[in-house]
């Protein structure tokens, strides 16, 4: 089952088969915890709760060491989005996360930064249980790179650094994020780094 996401409308986009989800057109707002704040890039279905999403990318800002929010019955993956990383504190084992490298972990887990005074930000995928399933990949692109949305499934490509090029002419900026519903292709062109995100509803 295919997803439609719940932020933006189609930038650039006459086909609403995918979108382009600006970083400029996002709204912060306090964690579940309220120790910190995130901004959605897209939610499924729209309009979710905290509690009633069945997946969410987001991107996270983090001020110094904090708590981050319990999440119960959610599958979690970060990707620290400035360098040079995070260190984090999983389940009482201490974790050195590099920029650009995704970490999963579960929701229900208790999960602290570690940073001081260090300000950042994260991505972040949040999949429950039963209701959808993901993958998180790191990806450079170096000239041309095709992405494809399979059948059945929503592929998010957000960029952690860099830029790229829609189809050669439409420009996709740091931390923007591209929607592909099932059976769609983009072509990506230029430098940079992405997360490629994967999500199936089940």
């Amino acid at each position: 089952m295919a997803s439609t996401p719940s932020t933006a409308t189609g930038v650039g986009s006459t086909d609403s088969r995918w979108h382009l989800l600006a970083a400029a057109t996002r709204t912060e707002r306090a964690w579940k915890n309220g120790a910190g704040t995130t901004a959605d890039v897209v939610v499924f279905p729209p309009g979710a709760s905290d509690t009633t999403f069945a997946w969410r990318v987001s991107i996270a800002t983090i001020t110094g060491s904090s708590a981050f929010s319990l999440f119960p019955g959610v599958d979690r993956w970060l990707v620290p989005l400035d360098a040079p990383g995070l260190a984090l504190l999983i389940g009482g084992h201490r974790r050195q996360v590099p920029d650009g490298t995704a970490v999963a972990f579960a929701g229900e887990e208790t999960v602290n930064s570690l940073d001081g005074d260090h300000t950042s930000k994260d991505l972040n995928l949040m999949v429950r249980r039963g209701a959808a399933t993901g993958t998180v990949r790191i990806e450079t692109v170096q000239g041309v790179r095709a992405v494809t949305a399979a059948e059945g499934s929503t592929v998010v490509v957000v960029v952690i650094d860099g830029a790229l090029l829609l189809g050669g002419q439409l420009p996709v900026r740091r931390h923007d994020a591209l929607f592909l519903s099932g059976g769609t292709s983009l072509a990506l062109f230029g430098e940079a780094r992405v997360a490629i995100i994967e999500v199936t509803v089940t």
